[in-house]
């Protein structure tokens, strides 16, 4: 273990939020900033700064206490790491790895893909594809029908490309049902659901799970771990309620370090704090892929009462345009009929 003391998950993932402060920064930023040679003092004093404020970010301001000879590189509770910092045109890729770690990744996806697709994919599916190749965790942040679940299909087909089981795990039953269906549509035919309520060839290479029952059989020292080489969590963010956040923090844990993740939320407020535990707990490479792209816009509606039915109109229409007209209307049909929303 490289936590020598327990940690608060509540705490890791709900105590600031880092998307909102630090990556408004760092994407306006250039990269290059971060140089293992800096030309003179000022701009090396600006860098140490810069990075101090980024593990800052990540461990608190009990960092300071900790620092040892940073210039790109940094030291916490004995652990020499890297953190580097890749801008692409509409995604931010984080990537932390011990101090002597050599990282090469192309940007193009020169290689025999262990899965093939029947779209472009997003530049951030791409990079999220790339760090899988490299054999590196991932953790993606990026909104709703964003394409998360295609990078989770390729962390299954890279699984059974390694003659290794896949695991995907969710926080609720009716979502594992779900995936269970869409894996199958996708063309992964050697697949198995377990749920609890229902357990569907329980030996497939493909399993799909709550994140209970994968808890479990590491609890019973399942020979399955033996043979997973890739577990997909979705929804990590489920990892900050209060009464099941403990179950991913201890499936986490317990999982041999041999194995790779890719983690997927729409919501998680700090991922670079959460992948940045994983490292420190895992000492293997990880990284974060964020997007703010959104490929399916979000409209804001509300239902009209009429003469025989509900009219169903825009308040934000596509384009992000405000309708003033149909929202002085709701605040009146509110006003009359007395409800809140």
């Amino acid at each position: 273990m490289f936590l020598n003391q327990p940690i608060n998950i509540e705490g890791i993932l709900g105590k600031k939020t880092y998307r909102s402060t630090s990556y408004e920064k760092i994407k306006n930023t250039d990269q290059s900033s971060f140089k293992l040679e800096p030309e003179d003092n000022t701009e090396k004093d600006l860098i140490e700064n810069q990075i101090k404020e980024k593990m800052r970010d990540i461990f608190g301001t009990d960092f300071d206490n900790q620092i040892k000879n940073i210039n790109n590189f940094a030291s916490y509770d004995g652990i020499d790491f890297q953190l580097i910092d890749f801008k692409g045109e509409d995604y931010l890729h984080q990537h932390i790895s011990k101090r002597n770690f050599q990282l090469s990744l192309n940007e193009q996806l020169n290689i025999q893909m262990a899965k093939n697709y029947n779209f472009k994919l997003d530049n951030f599916q791409k990079r999220a594809i790339l760090c899988m190749e490299h054999n590196q965790s991932v953790m993606i942040a990026a909104p709703t029908s964003a394409g998360k679940s295609a990078i989770a299909e390729y962390a299954i087909a890279l699984a059974i490309r390694n003659h290794k089981k896949a695991i995907y795990t969710s926080p609720i039953k009716a979502l594992s049902n779900q995936k269970f269906r869409d894996f199958k549509e996708e063309g992964f035919t050697d697949i198995g659901l377990m749920t609890g309520d229902v357990t569907i060839n329980p030996t497939a290479q493909v399993l799909v799970m709550t994140t209970e029952i994968l808890r479990n059989m590491l609890y019973d020292k399942s020979k399955v771990i033996e043979e997973i080489g890739w577990v997909i969590f979705d929804e990590i963010h489920y990892m900050k309620d209060k009464i099941r956040g403990v179950v991913w923090e201890e499936t986490i844990i317990l999982l041999p370090n041999i194995i790779r993740y890719v983690f997927l939320s729409a919501t998680i407020p700090n991922s670079l704090e959460f992948a940045s535990w994983i490292f420190l707990m895992k000492n293997e490479p990880m990284n974060v892929v964020f997007t703010e792209k959104r490929p399916v816009p979000i409209t804001y509606s509300a239902f009209f009462p009429s003469i025989s039915n509900l009219i169903l109109k825009n308040i934000i229409d596509l384009n992000g345009k405000f309708d003033d007209y149909n929202w002085d209307q709701l605040l009146k049909v509110k006003k009359q009929n007395n409800f809140n929303f």
